[in-house]
């Protein structure tokens, strides 16, 4: 996905990335960056562009920049993380593991959230034969899954029906009955 920005250079770029045409957005995005240079949003787009079109560098380098200008975004954080999950990818494909297990590693640094990172990893890990390691990252995987099971068990757990579903259910119990 894209940011909205305010600018009618990114607003065709983003009509174009939602479309599919990430070149043309590219473009767009190029002679939007070159008026506005301080608005994150156009890099993460453009970022967004490039990973979509498989050229990483660029991508990662667009979100690098938007991190200088803002370093506590997490959208743009969690673009890096992505990107570095993405090399590990390829370099795993490739089957050069050491190298894709520093992918993912990269990855679960930036954002350690991602249950998909540790799958990753603890493949990369179980190919070099390091299986302590591998079991290790599938404990964080499942501690992972079950703390995020909890959080919504308990969310639910704790939701109370609203008054007018409560007194409209009662309606169709008593009507029901009679």
């Amino acid at each position: 996905g894209v940011v909205s920005t305010q600018s009618t250079g990114n607003d065709f770029a983003v009509e174009c990335y939602t479309k599919g045409y990430f070149e043309e957005a590219i473009s767009l995005l190029d002679q939007a960056i070159k008026r506005e240079r301080n608005e994150k949003g156009f890099y993460i787009n453009r970022g967004d562009c490039f990973r979509m079109t498989g050229h990483l560098n660029f991508a990662l380098a667009d979100y690098q920049q938007a991190l200088e200008l803002d370093p506590q975004d997490w959208i743009t954080i969690s673009r890096i993380s992505l990107v570095h999950h993405e090399y590990g990818v390829k370099e795993y494909s490739g089957k050069r593991y050491g190298d894709a297990e520093k992918c993912f590693t990269t990855a679960i640094t930036c954002n350690g959230k991602v249950a998909q990172y540790y799958l990753s990893r603890a493949w990369a890990r179980f190919m070099q034969k390091q299986l302590p390691s591998a079991r290790a990252d599938l404990l964080l995987l499942a501690l992972r899954i079950e703390s995020i099971f909890w959080l919504g068990y308990n969310r639910a757990a704790n939701m109370t029906p609203s008054s007018t579903v409560l007194s409209r259910n009662r309606a169709s119990s008593k009507s029901a009955r009679a």
